[in-house]
């Protein structure tokens, strides 16, 4: 086996056993990844010696079924949550006293607008301070209506992209590689644009900032 894919399916056979390990202990598994494994621990476990115990384990079942003299494969205890969401692959949040990390979340992508940024901050904060569901809905009807109703700065309407290579390069007609095309810009500009139009990538319509005179798609922003 190529020395590539064999890396990838060690790597896969490990996560399985460890996953079917943590089942097995009685451990809940909640998520898995391709590199890792995250699981609710029993109890007040300490998640430290959780992670050398799954390494013995690993290391005598290698032995064994597989004849290794010297493993040298180690599962690391990356990072424990105290609380934790998960919204799809590679879209998680957690908290830790008090402290919450995003990873793949709107909130932590360049090219999100800061409107978006602000109302996803403050849900998590909410979910994870323990605000109940009720308040929760309450506080997203109204910011639905804000959305929909109320006038906001341009500059929190803004989406940024980056151009990596000339407009013309590009295979696909996006919308920002358009109004890059039409404002002229050079290869590493930010175009800073506003949906005017909503719909799938091939239907939608902006303007740049520097253009806009107030229409913005209310429902596409909100959606």
């Amino acid at each position: 086996i190529p020395l590539a894919e064999s890396i990838t399916a060690t790597g896969q056979y490990l996560q399985k056993y460890v996953t079917e390990y943590l089942q097995k202990t009685g451990r809940q598994v909640i998520y898995g990844d391709t590199d890792s494994v995250f699981s609710i621990l029993k109890g007040k476990e300490d998640p430290t010696k959780v992670a050398e115990e799954i390494n013995k384990e690993v290391d005598t079942h290698l032995r064994t079924k597989f004849n290794v003299g010297n493993s040298y494969i180690e599962i690391e205890l990356d990072k424990t949550f105290d609380k934790f969401f998960i919204e799809a692959k590679k879209k998680y949040a957690g908290e830790k006293e008090g402290k919450i990390k995003y990873i793949g979340m709107e909130c932590v992508k360049r090219d999100t607008i800061p409107l978006t940024v602000n109302y996803q901050l403050k849900l998590f904060k909410k979910l994870f301070e323990g605000e109940s569901k009720n308040n929760i809905k309450k506080w997203i009807q109204e910011k639905q209506k804000t959305v929909l109703n109320d006038e906001f700065k341009p500059e929190d309407l803004t989406i940024r992209k980056k151009i990596s290579k000339s407009p013309s390069g590009y295979k696909s007609d996006l919308l920002h590689v358009k109004i890059a095309k039409k404002l002229d810009l050079p290869v590493g500009s930010i175009v800073s644009y506003i949906i005017t139009k909503g719909g799938d990538s091939t239907k939608l319509d902006g303007i740049p900032l520097s253009e806009f005179k107030g229409k913005w798609d209310r429902k596409y922003y909100w959606d």
